[in-house]
Parts: structure tokens; sequence; C-alpha cells
């Protein structure tokens, strides 16, 4: 059995990898850290990783770093013989969240230090034209078909922080996607332990 530790804080991206290994029923540890300034986290978490930014994983002391790349290397452990289109249009939708959504939205919006303007027009510049793309993904139930996969992890995260930016930002097809992956048995407790996270 793998030895697998996650670095996170609550409600941040990290909670799509913690919903992947929750759905495959992988056991993990947890450690808290602490966010800083400037979107990163706190000394001394430098010394495991010098990015200072979550998720961080660890399997067997092999570190990774990065959404998108543990999502991707998480997909391609747990379902091995996914074919090389498969794969890539998995990858296209963990660079379109992390750099569209998650980066020029997200990112901007819940920085303390962000000017106004500028979080005002990530959300009303930069995402509407967004939304059309994310709600033809979401209309099938998960962007890919068949079972959630860690685009659709980090998905959910995403739709679950518009709702703060503001609730009729979730239209009804990313509360469809969003309804349908709660009412999942590894997904709904999940992202309610994460809230108690948050609050706690």
């Amino acid at each position: 059995m793998s030895a697998i530790t996650l670095y996170s804080f609550p409600f941040a991206c990290s909670l799509a990898v913690r919903l992947v290994l929750t759905q495959h029923d992988v056991p993990f540890q947890t450690v808290t850290v602490e966010r800083g300034p400037a979107r990163k986290v706190k000394p001394p978490f430098d010394e495991v990783n010098p990015k200072r930014k979550v998720p961080t994983l660890d399997i067997d002391g092999e570190r990774h770093t990065e959404i998108v790349a543990i999502l991707h290397e998480l997909d391609g452990r747990f379902v091995p013989d996914r074919s090389a289109a498969d794969r890539r249009r998995h990858l296209e939708w963990l660079s379109f969240l992390a750099t569209e959504v998650h980066q020029a939205v997200l990112g901007p919006w819940f920085d303390r230090d962000t000017p106004e303007a500028a979080r005002l027009d990530a959300r009303d510049r930069i995402l509407p034209p967004l939304l059309p793309t994310l709600e033809a993904g979401a209309a099938q139930g998960t962007l890919l078909g068949g079972e959630p996969r860690g685009a659709d992890a980090y998905l959910l995260w995403a739709v679950l922080l518009l709702a703060f930016v503001d609730r009729e930002l979730v239209t009804p097809p990313l509360a469809a996607f969003r309804d349908g992956m709660l009412a999942r048995p590894w997904c709904g407790p999940t992202v309610a332990k994460e809230r108690e996270r948050l609050r706690g």
C-alpha cells in the first residue's frame, strides 16, 4: 500500500485531489498548512515545496506539485488503460480550468491583496465568456462522460467557489453538474468535511 500525504488548506484547489483519492478509496493522511500572503503558504512549508503552493502530494516519498500535474498523474495511476486521445482530452480540461478559471478568475477574486478593480474585471469581463464552455462540458454530467475524473473534481471546486463570487454565475447547467457530483456517496460527505475544516 502506498504511503500518501496530501498537504492542503481548507477549500483550496487541493479539495479536488482529496476527492479523487476518496473516490478511489485510497488511504492518505492530510497535513493542514496555513495560507500566507501572495496566494502562497506560510513558511516553513517551503522546506516541503519551495513553490509554497498547495496541493503538494507525497506518494512513497516522491513529491508531486501543481494541481494539473497531480490530477493528471492520479488519473493515469487509477485507470492506466485509457487511450492517448482520452488522456489528452482530460489534460486539456485540466489546463483550461487551471489557466482560464482558477488563475484568471478565482485566484484574484479570493486574494485579499487584489485591487477591487481587478477583482471586478475578473468577474465581469474575464469569466462570462468562459461560462458557455463550462456549461457545455458539464451538460453531460461529467466533462468526458462516464465516471468522474480529476477534471470533474476540479470543476466542482470551481463551481462551489463561484457561488461566493456571485450566485447567478452558477447557471442551471453548472448547478446540475454540482448537484450530480455532490450526490455521489464519496463526494458529498468529502465536501461537507472540507466545509467543517474551513469553519474549524
